[in-house]
């Protein structure tokens, strides 16, 4: 077997993104598996931040390559048409940095209408300035899909609250004027909060 190394970052942006699920490729496991499934696909990929302790940007330093958005429902669908699919991963670096993030939310949503039993949904990381849909697209994933535990709970990641640390990291949380009276208005409506750190 051949491989290329493409060192051309630019050329990153012009690679379409197929889905293997809408190719057929995972036919085999979701139609013949018998236990429960995890379904892991990206919405886009890359980042647009440099963050010294993180592939996604510090290393990759490509920004956001988009999949088409008629793709991504697509394969929401055909994933959620599965009952035995019990749990899906959207692995992008930020979801919810983008306005279609809310639309595959509510398109996701729209799916679990269909479905016997509720999905358990994780992400691979939530837009890291809180964009301005990410509210909205966590309220509708702790009411209609499982969550975290099980059930509605949330999670908010914060790597330091230390502004020499942030700076010497590259790194910039949700401003805490913006996290503050979002995590109070989700504790109100009775939403579990889960804080993610790292600790060096």
């Amino acid at each position: 077997d051949e491989y290329h190394v493409v060192k051309d970052k630019s050329l990153y942006r012009n690679i379409s993104i197929p889905s293997p699920y809408l190719d057929g490729v995972f036919d085999n496991i979701l139609k013949k598996s018998d236990g429960p499934i995890t379904a892991i696909f990206e919405t886009n990929r890359g980042c647009p931040y440099r963050c010294t302790f993180c592939d996604w940007g510090g290393m990759i330093r490509t920004g956001i390559v988009k999949t088409e958005q008629q793709q991504v429902k697509d394969t929401i669908s055909y994933i959620m048409s599965f009952e035995r699919v019990n749990e899906i991963k959207i692995a992008d670096a930020n979801f919810g940095i983008l306005p279609q993030d809310l639309e595959y939310m509510e398109h996701l949503v729209e799916c679990q209408k269909k479905r016997k039993k509720k999905i358990r949904l994780r992400f691979g990381g939530f837009a890291k300035n809180g964009g301005v849909t990410q509210e909205k697209i966590m309220r509708l994933m702790a009411q209609h899909c499982n969550s975290c535990h099980d059930g509605a709970s949330l999670k908010f990641s914060f790597q330091s609250h230390d502004p020499v640390v942030l700076e010497a990291s590259y790194r910039k949380n949700i401003k805490n004027e913006k996290l503050y009276p979002m995590v109070e208005s989700l504790q109100k409506d009775g939403f579990g909060i889960d804080a993610e750190m790292i600790i060096g």
